[in-house]
């Protein structure tokens, strides 16, 4: 069991080593940071009218107005 138990500390440590590697030395003074300018364009559009729902209640509408008629 204390094998075992050892045996992941290994492992574990040796992950921990490895996925920390990739740092760079930077040297002293040096600035780390990035400035960027940034600029943002914003166009207002109108939203877009949603017709189909307005057609098709037109559509209802007047096939109801068609069947009134046809029953008189």
């Amino acid at each position: 069991m204390k094998k075992l138990f050892l045996l992941f500390a290994v492992a574990g440590v040796m992950t921990f080593a490895a996925c920390g590697g990739a740092e760079e030395k930077k040297a002293e003074g040096e600035d780390t940071t990035k400035k960027e300018e940034v600029k943002e364009e914003v166009k207002e559009e109108a939203p877009k009218a949603d017709t189909t729902a307005a057609d098709t209640t037109k559509k209802v509408e007047e096939k109801k107005e068609e069947k009134k008629e046809e029953k008189k």
